[in-house]
Protein backbone atom coordinates (compact mmCIF):
# COMPACT_ATOMS: atom_id res chain seq x y z
CA UNK A 1 0.00 0.00 0.00
CA UNK A 2 1.19 3.45 -0.76
CA UNK A 3 2.18 5.79 2.00
CA UNK A 4 -0.56 8.35 2.44
CA UNK A 5 0.92 10.23 5.34
CA UNK A 6 3.31 12.35 3.29
CA UNK A 7 1.97 14.45 0.48
CA UNK A 8 3.50 13.93 -2.91
CA UNK A 9 5.99 16.56 -4.04
CA UNK A 10 4.32 19.10 -6.36
CA UNK A 11 5.95 19.51 -9.74
CA UNK A 12 8.42 22.41 -9.78
CA UNK A 13 8.64 24.67 -12.85
CA UNK A 14 11.87 24.25 -14.75
CA UNK A 15 12.79 27.96 -14.41
CA UNK A 16 13.07 27.58 -10.67
CA UNK A 17 15.16 24.44 -10.83
CA UNK A 18 17.69 25.73 -13.35
CA UNK A 19 20.26 28.24 -12.11
CA UNK A 20 19.73 31.88 -13.13
CA UNK A 21 21.51 32.93 -16.28
CA UNK A 22 24.44 35.21 -15.62
CA UNK A 23 24.40 38.78 -17.03
CA UNK A 24 25.77 38.90 -20.54
CA UNK A 25 29.28 40.19 -20.59
CA UNK A 26 30.62 42.42 -23.34
CA UNK A 27 31.45 40.31 -26.33
CA UNK A 28 35.05 40.27 -27.36
CA UNK A 29 35.94 42.79 -30.04
CA UNK A 30 35.21 41.59 -33.50
CA UNK A 31 36.43 42.82 -36.83
CA UNK A 32 32.98 44.40 -37.54
CA UNK A 33 33.28 46.99 -34.74
CA UNK A 34 35.78 49.23 -36.57
CA UNK A 35 33.37 49.25 -39.52
CA UNK A 36 30.49 50.31 -37.22
CA UNK A 37 32.67 53.07 -35.74
CA UNK A 38 33.54 54.33 -39.21
CA UNK A 39 29.84 54.28 -40.15
CA UNK A 40 28.94 56.32 -37.06
CA UNK A 41 31.67 58.86 -37.82
CA UNK A 42 30.48 59.15 -41.41
CA UNK A 43 26.88 59.66 -40.22
CA UNK A 44 28.05 62.31 -37.75
CA UNK A 45 29.94 64.16 -40.49
CA UNK A 46 26.85 64.07 -42.73
CA UNK A 47 24.75 65.44 -39.88
CA UNK A 48 27.22 68.28 -39.34
CA UNK A 49 27.14 69.11 -43.07
CA UNK A 50 23.34 69.09 -43.08
CA UNK A 51 23.26 71.36 -40.03
CA UNK A 52 25.71 73.79 -41.63
CA UNK A 53 23.61 73.88 -44.83
CA UNK A 54 20.44 74.57 -42.84
CA UNK A 55 22.14 77.38 -40.90
CA UNK A 56 23.41 78.91 -44.15
CA UNK A 57 19.92 78.69 -45.67
CA UNK A 58 18.40 80.37 -42.61
CA UNK A 59 21.00 83.17 -42.76
CA UNK A 60 20.29 83.68 -46.46
CA UNK A 61 16.54 83.83 -45.83
CA UNK A 62 16.96 86.34 -43.01
CA UNK A 63 19.28 88.57 -45.03
CA UNK A 64 16.96 88.54 -48.06
CA UNK A 65 13.90 89.23 -45.90
CA UNK A 66 15.67 92.12 -44.18
CA UNK A 67 16.44 93.71 -47.54
CA UNK A 68 12.81 93.30 -48.71
CA UNK A 69 13.04 90.63 -51.39
CA UNK A 70 9.93 90.07 -53.54
CA UNK A 71 10.61 86.43 -54.47
CA UNK A 72 12.45 84.57 -51.74
CA UNK A 73 13.07 81.41 -53.79
CA UNK A 74 14.67 83.21 -56.74
CA UNK A 75 16.77 85.38 -54.43
CA UNK A 76 17.94 82.35 -52.47
CA UNK A 77 18.83 80.46 -55.66
CA UNK A 78 20.88 83.41 -56.92
CA UNK A 79 22.66 83.75 -53.58
CA UNK A 80 23.41 80.01 -53.49
CA UNK A 81 25.02 80.38 -56.93
CA UNK A 82 27.08 83.33 -55.67
CA UNK A 83 28.08 81.40 -52.53
CA UNK A 84 29.21 78.45 -54.67
CA UNK A 85 31.60 80.83 -56.44
CA UNK A 86 32.74 82.50 -53.19
CA UNK A 87 32.18 80.08 -50.28
CA UNK A 88 33.76 82.36 -47.64
CA UNK A 89 31.84 85.53 -48.67
CA UNK A 90 29.70 87.48 -46.22
CA UNK A 91 26.00 86.77 -46.84
CA UNK A 92 24.68 90.32 -46.11
CA UNK A 93 27.32 91.73 -48.47
CA UNK A 94 26.21 89.29 -51.19
CA UNK A 95 22.58 90.34 -50.65
CA UNK A 96 23.51 94.02 -51.02
CA UNK A 97 25.43 93.17 -54.19
CA UNK A 98 22.44 91.23 -55.52
CA UNK A 99 20.17 94.18 -54.72
CA UNK A 100 22.42 96.45 -56.80
CA UNK A 101 22.58 93.99 -59.70
CA UNK A 102 18.89 92.96 -59.67
CA UNK A 103 16.82 95.76 -58.11
CA UNK A 104 13.59 94.31 -59.55
CA UNK A 105 13.87 91.42 -57.05
CA UNK A 106 13.45 93.82 -54.14
CA UNK A 107 10.70 96.15 -52.99
CA UNK A 108 11.16 99.82 -53.55
CA UNK A 109 11.71 102.07 -50.59
CA UNK A 110 8.32 102.93 -49.18
CA UNK A 111 7.38 106.51 -49.86
CA UNK A 112 5.55 108.55 -47.29
CA UNK A 113 1.82 108.04 -47.74
CA UNK A 114 0.10 110.92 -49.42
CA UNK A 115 -2.43 112.64 -47.24
CA UNK A 116 -5.75 113.16 -48.90
CA UNK A 117 -6.90 116.75 -48.92
CA UNK A 118 -9.91 117.12 -46.66
CA UNK A 119 -13.21 118.36 -48.00
CA UNK A 120 -13.65 122.11 -47.63
CA UNK A 121 -15.37 123.03 -44.38
CA UNK A 122 -18.24 125.46 -44.31
CA UNK A 123 -17.93 128.32 -41.87
CA UNK A 124 -19.10 127.42 -38.38
CA UNK A 125 -21.61 130.27 -38.28
CA UNK A 126 -23.45 128.91 -41.30
CA UNK A 127 -24.94 125.40 -40.83
CA UNK A 128 -24.97 122.95 -43.70
CA UNK A 129 -28.34 122.35 -45.36
CA UNK A 130 -27.44 119.20 -47.23
CA UNK A 131 -29.66 116.99 -45.09
CA UNK A 132 -32.58 119.38 -44.60
CA UNK A 133 -35.78 118.61 -46.55
CA UNK A 134 -36.16 122.16 -47.84
CA UNK A 135 -33.03 124.21 -48.15
CA UNK A 136 -33.44 127.80 -47.03
CA UNK A 137 -32.19 130.81 -48.85
CA UNK A 138 -29.08 132.45 -47.46
CA UNK A 139 -29.86 135.17 -44.95
CA UNK A 140 -33.41 133.95 -44.49
CA UNK A 141 -35.53 135.35 -41.66
CA UNK A 142 -35.19 132.03 -39.85
CA UNK A 143 -31.36 132.20 -39.92
CA UNK A 144 -31.44 135.82 -38.73
CA UNK A 145 -33.81 134.89 -35.88
CA UNK A 146 -31.51 131.98 -34.89
CA UNK A 147 -28.48 134.27 -34.81
CA UNK A 148 -30.41 136.85 -32.74
CA UNK A 149 -31.60 134.18 -30.27
CA UNK A 150 -28.04 132.87 -29.87
CA UNK A 151 -26.58 136.36 -29.46
CA UNK A 152 -29.13 137.78 -27.00
CA UNK A 153 -29.91 134.58 -25.14
CA UNK A 154 -33.41 135.90 -24.45
CA UNK A 155 -36.60 133.89 -24.27
CA UNK A 156 -38.68 136.07 -26.68
CA UNK A 157 -36.04 135.85 -29.43
CA UNK A 158 -35.82 132.08 -28.96
CA UNK A 159 -39.63 131.76 -29.23
CA UNK A 160 -39.59 133.89 -32.38
CA UNK A 161 -36.95 131.62 -33.94
CA UNK A 162 -38.90 128.48 -33.01
CA UNK A 163 -42.11 129.92 -34.56
CA UNK A 164 -40.25 130.64 -37.81
CA UNK A 165 -38.71 127.20 -37.80
CA UNK A 166 -42.06 125.49 -37.26
CA UNK A 167 -43.67 127.57 -40.01
CA UNK A 168 -40.95 126.68 -42.55
CA UNK A 169 -41.12 122.97 -41.67
CA UNK A 170 -44.92 122.67 -42.08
Amino acid sequence: MPDTTTPPNPPVPPAIIEPAASAPSAPPPTPSQPDALATLKRDLDQTHQTLAALKRERNITRALFTEGVNDLDVGAAMLERDLAAKPDADIPALVRDLKQRKPQLFRRVAEAPRVATPAPQLPASRPSHTMSPRPTAPDSPRDRAAAAAAATNSRPSLLAYMRLRRASAG
